[in-house]
């Protein structure tokens, strides 16, 4: 089980992990191509801290698959880098999930290539700023139906 001090990387396996039965912590996560990470409803997974990648830092870097069901908590704590989420792939906030980004410098969440599906909540940028813009998107954002998305007065 990573601890708070953890960079996490998922990479493709046969066992891909399923946060479940308990929640979780991570300094920064990377799912890498290939991989998938699922967030189940009524779990959280909590990163706080960020590595670099591609030559920024990342809190939370997906170039895989997610699906959070649950609550993704980013920069809650501490600093999240450059980007609270980036995401390259396929990412998908299912009913019931929530995300929360603060504390990155410049996007809280960073769509630059993939697909990015919300039918829950992302709120960025209500407990800290989240850089200059909340969102920022290059790729396909589908805001879906229940989809909601919050910046707060800090992002404008």
């Amino acid at each position: 089980m990573p601890t708070a001090t953890d960079d996490v990387i998922i990479a493709t396996a046969t066992n891909q992990p399923v946060i479940s039965t308990s929640n979780a912590v991570a300094k920064s996560v990377e799912v890498q191509s290939g991989a998938t990470l699922t967030i189940s409803s009524s779990r959280v997974l909590a990163v706080n801290g960020f590595k670099i990648v591609l030559g920024f830092t990342t809190a939370f870097y997906n170039n895989g698959t997610v699906n959070n069901s649950g609550q993704l908590l980013i920069g809650n704590i501490s600093s999240a880098g450059d980007f609270g989420l980036r995401n390259r792939a396929t990412f998908n906030n299912n009913t019931g999930g929530q995300i929360s980004i603060d504390r990155s410098t410049t996007y809280g969440l960073l769509n630059n290539a993939g697909t990015f599906t919300n039918a829950a909540t992302i709120t960025i940028g209500a407990g800290a700023s989240a850089g200059s813009s909340g969102l920022y998107n290059l790729a396909t954002f589908n805001n879906n139906t229940g989809g909601r998305s919050a910046l707060t007065a800090r992002q404008l």
